[in-house]
């Protein structure tokens, strides 16, 4: 089973999804869109992370929207410093 440890100390359970037959990668992304950091790259991460948190039983990646935009509900302090300063500083908005 995969879990994540809370910097609390608690297991979160990621999933319960067994792989039994690897499958095909089928997510194609634009190598332009990899390439300078910006909406692009976050669209394309987003694109890139769905099937895979899928697998794991999760809807979709939960910080970034499939338009670019950082979900403000999911960033915090202890993970990038200020987040309006990370979305500044890296050329980024958040959703309204």
């Amino acid at each position: 089973m995969l879990t994540h440890r809370r910097p609390y100390g608690r297991s979160q359970r990621l999933g319960s999804q067994r792989v039994g037959d690897l499958a095909a990668a089928t997510v194609l992304a634009d190598i332009g869109d990899l390439v300078d950091d910006g909406a692009s790259l976050l669209s394309a991460t987003h694109g890139l992370c769905a099937g895979l948190m899928q697998g794991f039983g999760f809807p979709e990646p939960l910080q970034v929207t499939s338009a670019g935009e950082l979900r403000r509900d999911y960033w915090s302090r202890y993970s990038v410093g200020d987040p309006d300063e990370f979305a500044v500083r890296n050329r980024l908005t958040f959703e309204p």
